[in-house]
């Protein structure tokens, strides 16, 4: 064999070669896409299915607001009920604990007024200077008794005014006495009291008590009369004196005293 000859054999031995090697990295490179081609279809499919399921979660998750809404709805409904009827019941029962605490009063003669406020076109009305002297001192003798001249009336602490039920104690005794001789001078005779007692529903008589003071507010009758029989012995006229039971205001009960006794005009009916 010729030099040539091999030489023209070795080339088309390379020529094949190179064309096999061709072929072999086609095919790699189609069989790579293809794969390719199968996971982006597989990653797209469970694309797809998660959206499906969050689609399917946001609609039950609807669902389910809904049948909340409905049931706080519900709720709320029940709740504006029990409040207007718990309402009412507060109201009939403290319309009944009036009531009662006018029963008691009137057992003892003596007949519960309305405290009624002032309109705001009504002319200012002013105490005589020398009844509100007197009242300040009585204020600076005692921080139980105390004169509010804004409202016109004279604050007592109940631990201060009474000890078992009614009975006044001396203490209260002496205030109410300094407070009937002011009450007495020229220019302040013809003026009106009121005898406000406070009453706390929380509150309950003490046990042994509870027999002649069944709740607050029978206590407090006895105690408005007592207060009332007091003054008058003290020689005020009973017409001036009216008597009246009323409620705290909420949540007032600490730091309001137990008896109050408003000054009116000589006009004003009490009785």
């Amino acid at each position: 064999m010729t030099l040539h000859r091999v030489s023209i054999i070795a080339a088309l031995a390379a020529a094949l070669l190179s064309a096999g090697c061709g072929t072999t990295s086609t095919r790699a490179k189609v069989e790579r896409s293809r794969h390719q081609s199968v996971a982006e279809v597989e990653r797209l499919d469970a694309a797809r299915e998660r959206i499906v399921k969050l689609e399917q979660d946001k609609v039950a998750q609807k669902e389910q607001i809904g049948r909340l809404e409905e049931q706080i709805a519900a709720h709320n409904k029940a709740e504006d009920l029990w409040k207007k009827r718990l309402a009412a019941s507060q109201k009939e029962a403290s319309r009944l604990q009036t009531e009662a605490a006018s029963a008691v009063m009137s057992s003892v003669g003596v007949m519960p007024v309305k405290r009624t406020e002032p309109g705001p076109e009504t002319e200012p009305f002013r105490l005589p200077a020398s009844l509100v002297g007197r009242l300040n001192e009585m204020s600076k003798q005692t921080k139980a008794v105390q004169f509010d001249r804004k409202l016109k009336a004279l604050k007592l602490d109940g631990s201060f005014m009474f000890g078992t039920g009614d009975v006044l104690r001396p203490d209260a005794q002496t205030a109410l006495r300094d407070f009937a001789r002011s009450m007495q001078l020229p220019e302040a005779r013809s003026l009106k009291l009121l005898i406000a007692v406070q009453v706390d529903p929380k509150n309950q008589p003490p046990k042994e008590l509870e027999r002649l003071y069944p709740t607050d507010w029978h206590l407090a009758a006895h105690q408005a009369v007592a207060v009332h029989q007091y003054l008058e012995q003290q020689g005020l006229p009973a017409a001036n004196v009216g008597v009246t039971v009323q409620q705290y205001p909420t949540n007032a009960a600490a730091s309001r005293p137990r008896v109050e006794i408003y000054i009116n005009e000589p006009d004003v009916n009490v009785e």
